[in-house]
């Protein structure tokens, strides 16, 4: 009788387990869902940037569920921050018998600071959500909050030179915007968000070097993301368009003008310098 080698019978019976694993009737058999009881709840849509006063101790998150049981229930909750001693989280959300709807209130400690943003995550625990459904609610939460006193000062027109320049789109030959000047009386201190992406220039006025009726600007950075992206056809992708200082900003106040000089780019390159304006 002829005997097979041994390191082929170890490969023989290797390949014969590969093709019982590797071969079925074709169909995909999803994973166990996170809850077989049909638990589903769910955050109602936030804005994910919220400025709130300096009077303000906590901030309030809604939620809801697809049924009512017909007796109470302790939803579990998950937090997750940066700064977490800033902040008292609930562990639970509290349902009521009957009831669809919830509250959950997070309150800020004496840890917290003012004019500092912080990004907070609340979600649900997956064993009270439906992962595999589609829907347009979602058990989770990621929002953005800060506590400070700016408000509109002024309103104005704000003339762009990543638009002058083509970096940006606002429009066939549109170079300019309507933006609002907001003001903090805590900080004596100004903001503008020029190109409209939550990104602002913060500057307070040097009135004490006014000159002629022109005073400098003292901006927060030399250096200012935009949020806006450009296609670069050299880098074959979307890149960030920056503005960086190139001179010195100042505030005319007889033709109620504040002027910001930038140079812009991408990844390092100058697209071309210009003098933005605000005026009132």
């Amino acid at each position: 009788m002829k005997k097979m080698n041994f390191s082929r019978y170890v490969l023989y019976l290797g390949t014969v387990s590969l093709l019982a694993v590797s071969c079925g009737d074709g169909k995909y058999t999803p994973g166990d869902e996170s809850n077989y009881l049909g638990v589903n709840v769910y955050f109602e849509e936030t804005e994910p940037y919220r400025s709130l006063p300096l009077d303000v101790y906590e901030i309030t998150f809604r939620l809801e569920r697809d049924d009512a049981p017909r007796e109470d229930e302790n939803v579990p909750l998950h937090f997750s921050c940066a700064f977490p001693e800033a902040f008292d989280v609930p562990e639970y959300a509290f349902f009521p018998r009957g009831e669809m709807t919830s509250e959950v209130t997070v309150y800020f400690t004496d840890k917290i600071e003012d004019f500092k943003e912080y990004r907070l995550s609340l979600y649900v625990d997956e064993a009270y959500t439906q992962q595999y459904i589609q829907q347009t609610t979602y058990p989770r939460i990621d929002v953005t909050i800060v506590r400070e006193d700016y408000e509109v000062l002024r309103t104005g027109r704000y003339i762009c030179g990543a638009a002058a320049l083509d970096l940006v789109d606002w429009g066939e030959d549109v170079i300019s915007r309507t933006v609002d000047l907001e003001y903090s009386r805590t900080l004596d201190a100004y903001r503008i968000d020029p190109w409209g992406n939550g990104k602002y220039i913060r500057f307070t006025v040097d009135e004490d070097n006014e000159e002629n009726g022109i005073a400098p600007l003292n901006l927060d950075a030399r250096i200012y993301t935009t949020g806006d992206m450009y296609y670069s056809s050299e880098d074959g992708a979307d890149v960030e368009v920056i503005a960086t200082v190139s001179g010195t900003p100042t505030f005319e106040n007889r033709r109620r003008t504040y002027t910001f000089p930038f140079t812009y780019g991408y990844l390092g390159k100058d697209a071309g310098d210009y003098n933005d304006t605000f005026s009132y």
